[in-house]
């Protein structure tokens, strides 16, 4: 790799040590707001990906009362659990999945783990800050309406009386 960058950033003797300093100078900067600009651009295709999940989900009939509550989120309400996607303030920079309450309860907690259960998924969701359960996905559309339809089995909700409240 350094004969590749060596070839590729012309850096030859003949430059001199503080020449050929100066090009891998400029050449980080320039890697720097290439990364930068890359993030950016991630960001605003995660925007594009939770409106493409969260119209997929409105296409249903069954998701009728389902609210998109910004640019960065939708989800529903689950007997007083907002349940959804998000993009944003996520360290990792990934969508993710959520159950989130302030002020949850243990019982809470059991809930969501049931539900998780009846969906057929590992419980390996982080719990921080107000989030009950949360995990990275790249399927947001599809987990949402596991646990949409596993929380109308359990008898979360039932069906005339899903109502969204955004968190």
């Amino acid at each position: 790799m350094i004969e590749y960058l060596r070839k590729k950033l012309n850096i030859i003797t003949e430059n001199g040590a503080e020449r050929n300093l100066a090009i891998i100078n400029d050449s980080q900067k320039d890697l720097e707001r290439l990364l930068a600009d890359l993030g950016d651009l991630r960001h605003i295709i995660y925007g594009e990906q939770i409106k493409e999940w969260y119209n997929t989900l409105r296409g249903n009939p069954q998701f009728g009362n389902l609210v998109k509550t910004d640019d960065d989120s939708f989800g529903i309400c689950l007997d007083g659990i907002w349940c959804g996607c998000w993009y944003k303030d996520n360290n990792d920079m990934h969508p993710y999945w959520g159950f989130w309450k302030a002020d949850f309860t243990e019982e809470e907690v059991s809930k969501v783990k049931k539900l998780l259960e009846a969906c057929g998924m590992a419980d390996d969701g982080k719990q921080e800050n107000d989030f009950i359960r949360r995990a990275n996905t790249d399927e947001g559309d599809q987990v949402c309406s596991k646990f949409y339809y596993s929380a109308l089995e359990l008898g979360y909700i039932r069906r005339q009386e899903v109502r969204m409240t955004p968190h």
